[in-house]
């Protein structure tokens, strides 16, 4: 249906706003700046939303699309001009609440600020962190905060535990803290990390940094630059001490989980509200770049990752996620330089070339970066997604006698990867070696994965090679199902048809192949759509 009335509305009311002929002859109206905010993106829709919200105040149509882009772009004054705005109207959504919480914390209110969580409690969505919130809230008051409806959070949730820990430092219980702290060391080793920076961060700013330098246990370059500076007094910038830099960890983490679901929109907005909290925190704006480098905002994340590359402590981690954002936005070359750069003393980064230049076909210097750095691993012992880097570039370049040592190598020591069960099983199918075995590992991997388009396609080319059609079909149909794009799994689908004689299914098939396709494989398909197959 075509949705006329919201926008004549919208005219209307934008009409009636007292400006003179001239000057609505010389400056765009507010449904010209609406319009041309909907269209755009980036800082030039941010400042456009900016001055269509002055232009209409009061119309939620612009409040609600100003907010939602105001978060985006990380400017914090249109996101809560904007949002008060949706408040007088009556139209406040979840999140928004959260953003009201934050800026009662700004203002140091925190009698608005127990009010704020009080709105949040109702919101499904959200009312899981309200407990935690006031706990760091009774730490500005100096006494329990007490939120009607409020349920106290479970003792085993993570954002509660490391909570709590930081809240033992933050209140001077060094003894506790760091206990408490240690404790939840086991649990994760990647979150770990994180919670030793902020809670040694926490102590160093009250003092105590010989306690600090206790939590600080690692060795990698980040924390051994944390170390240095707690060292020589200076500040991380991350420690927590206060309700607003307590909400803004919870917020980072929330928003780092929901990264690793590849939760964009969600990631995006939680962790520009941990920005909005704590503005000058790195690691969230470490985390902040990292929800935009998994959306469609590669460029925004990549902006940001470069005003990180100098942070004494989160730089690497900026320079590693630019090298990818590079990568991503097409910038191979680039990606492939700066990692040799950091490679000289990384040999993560070494690692990282060989992995960019195998993405992008050049399987000869990958090759030849993966041997380097199997010689330099320490006393000459390999892992195994090394040994199946190896082994797949091998395979890739097309020296599949080469290729097979290092993958059956890999599958020594890591026997229960789905993905290497299929590359060494479709390997062992595609050359006609140890048939049996062939499908002992692609069937084991298909009960790990049966989601996998690529191994689902290895198991159909499996039964077609076998002679075993009916089944190869089936299993390449399905394949093509779950993922349609890949011209490989296609081009096996026409060709499983073509043996069954379903030739009309089968240059359909190899057409709708050939348009993801290029180079030797569009040259392939061409050849079979006109001739067909011997």
């Amino acid at each position: 249906m075509v949705r006329i009335t919201r926008i004549c509305s919208l005219a209307l009311v934008l009409a009636g706003l007292g400006q003179s002929a001239e000057a609505r002859r010389s400056e765009p109206s507010a449904l010209a700046l609406y319009a041309r905010a909907r269209v755009g993106g980036g800082a030039e829709a941010v400042r456009t939303y900016r001055a269509a919200l002055t232009a209409a105040p009061n119309e939620s149509t612009v409040a609600l699309h100003a907010y939602r882009q105001a978060v985006i772009g990380g400017d914090y004054a249109l996101a809560l001009r904007a949002g008060q705005a949706l408040e007088r109207a009556g139209l406040v959504p979840p999140d928004l609440r959260l953003l009201f919480y934050i800026d009662a914390l700004r203002n140091g209110d925190c009698r608005t600020a127990t009010t704020r969580l009080a709105e949040i409690s109702r919101e499904s969505d959200f009312a899981f962190m309200v407990p935690i919130l006031a706990e760091w809230l009774a730490l500005g008051t100096g006494e329990p905060v007490v939120v009607a409806g409020a349920v106290r959070a479970v003792g085993n949730d993570a954002y509660a535990q490391e909570s709590r820990a930081l809240l033992l430092l933050a209140n001077g219980d060094t003894a506790d803290g760091s206990i408490a702290i240690k404790a939840l060391w086991p649990l994760d080793p990647y979150r770990s990390q994180s919670l030793r920076l902020t809670a040694a961060a926490t102590l160093a700013d009250r003092g105590q940094r010989e306690a600090a330098a206790a939590l600080l246990i690692a060795d990698d370059v980040s924390t051994n630059a944390a170390k240095l500076l707690i060292k020589n007094g200076r500040k991380l910038g991350i420690g927590i001490d206060g309700p607003a830099s307590g909400a803004a960890f919870l917020l980072s983490r929330m928003a780092g989980d929901l990264i690793n679901q590849s939760s964009p929109r969600a990631a995006v907005t939680l962790a520009r509200f941990a920005q909005f909290a704590a503005p000058k925190n790195p690691r969230i704006a470490l985390i902040a770049a990292g929800a935009f480098a998994i959306g469609k905002d590669k460029g925004v994340a990549l902006s940001m990752a470069d005003h990180l590359t100098k942070d004494p402590v989160y730089g690497g981690d900026a320079a590693s996620l630019r090298i990818d954002l590079l990568e991503a936005t097409g910038d191979a070359d680039r990606a492939v330089l700066e990692a040799r750069v950091r490679a000289a003393t990384s040999p993560n980064d070494l690692a990282r070339v060989g992995d960019i230049e195998a993405r992008r076909g050049h399987y000869g210097e990958a090759i030849a970066v993966f041997l380097k750095v199997l010689a330099a691993s320490p006393d000459g012992r390999a892992n195994g997604p090394l040994l199946f880097a190896i082994g797949n570039a091998m395979d890739r370049a097309g020296d599949w006698k080469s290729a097979r040592p290092y993958l059956e190598r890999a599958l020594t020591l890591t026997p229960g990867d789905p993905v290497l069960l299929n590359e060494l099983g479709y390997g062992l199918i595609e050359n006609g070696e140890d048939t049996d075995r062939a499908v002992m590992f692609l069937s084991a991997a298909a009960r790990m994965k049966p989601d996998s388009a690529a191994i689902m396609d290895s198991v159909g080319w499996a039964n077609y090679r076998l002679g075993r059609n009916d089944l190869a079909i089936a299993g390449l149909e399905r394949a093509v199902a779950m993922e349609n794009a890949e011209p490989e799994i296609g081009e096996h689908l026409g060709d499983a048809y073509w043996r069954g004689g379903r030739r009309v299914d089968a240059r359909y098939s190899w057409a709708a192949a050939r348009v993801q396709a290029d180079g030797v494989t569009a040259t392939r398909l061409d050849a079979k759509i006109a001739r067909g197959m011997p």
